[in-house]
């Protein structure tokens, strides 16, 4: 009897600790300079996303509400997120996005990451499922994109309107379709392409060829504008981010 109620009671410490050690990380994530935008999606309530970097203070140009995201669709989920008591955004896959808009500092040519907390409560459809990216239907200056296909992380990262099939996408080997919450991160070197699944390396390649720059493509979360892969489930957090480091 004291094992069966001390087990629970131990899994909620695991949680905490975790939960300690994200929450260490997210705040030292926050106040870095280099990064560009930070979306907690705990509001729970209303049509805006707040951007919560700080940026770079002597980036006089640097608005962190510039950057916030507005709703197009999507379901708050309160205490749904992936850490007790916080809330989550979930997409239904066929209209819901968010329209973060197009800021300069997205404009990210040299190196760069983008995470995200996932949980994928139905399975998608062939196509790649967008998380985040930056991208027009029929502009040639398809930048990147976070995204799960076959179950996968999956991280595209194309210097043109056409990608490469082998050299500019990268895919992951972990199945993430099990309704759990999984840590996604797409990571350009500047040289290397690269996903990591829950804070562990899961697949890489080379690429030496930059996205090309367009200061006029919009940021979108869950979907990418002009396309029909909406991403159906919940996201938690997403992060474009200059810094690379990976942390879980």
């Amino acid at each position: 009897m004291l094992a069966g109620m001390f087990l629970p009671a131990l899994s909620k410490a695991r949680q905490r600790a975790k939960f300690g050690r994200w929450l260490e990380y997210r705040n030292n994530l926050r106040c870095d300079d280099r990064l560009v935008a930070y979306y907690t999606f705990e509001e729970g309530k209303g049509s805006v996303l707040k951007n919560k970097a700080v940026g770079n203070p002597m980036d006089v140009k640097y608005n962190p509400a510039e950057l916030n995201g507005a709703l197009q669709g999507g379901t708050w989920v309160i205490n749904g997120g992936r850490w007790i008591g916080k809330n989550a955004l979930e997409f239904n896959g066929v209209s819901d996005y968010v329209d973060c808009g197009d800021d300069k500092h997205f404009d990210l040519t040299d190196e760069f990451t983008i995470e995200a907390w996932v949980k994928i409560t139905r399975t998608t459809t062939e196509k790649p499922a967008v998380i985040c990216g930056r991208a027009l239907l029929g502009k040639p200056d398809h930048v990147w994109t976070l995204n799960i296909y076959r179950e996968h992380n999956r991280f595209n990262v194309a210097n043109g309107y056409y990608i490469h099939p082998t050299n500019d996408v990268v895919e992951g080997t972990k199945n993430i379709y099990d309704g759990k919450w999984h840590h996604l991160v797409g990571r350009f070197t500047g040289s290397r392409i690269e996903v990591f699944t829950d804070g562990v390396y899961d697949n890489g390649h080379s690429k030496t060829t930059k996205p090309n720059s367009n200061p006029n493509l919009k940021v979108t979360i869950g979907r990418l504008l002009g396309y029909t892969n909406y991403f159906l489930s919940l996201i938690h957090i997403s992060e474009p981010t200059r810094p690379l480091y990976i942390s879980y």
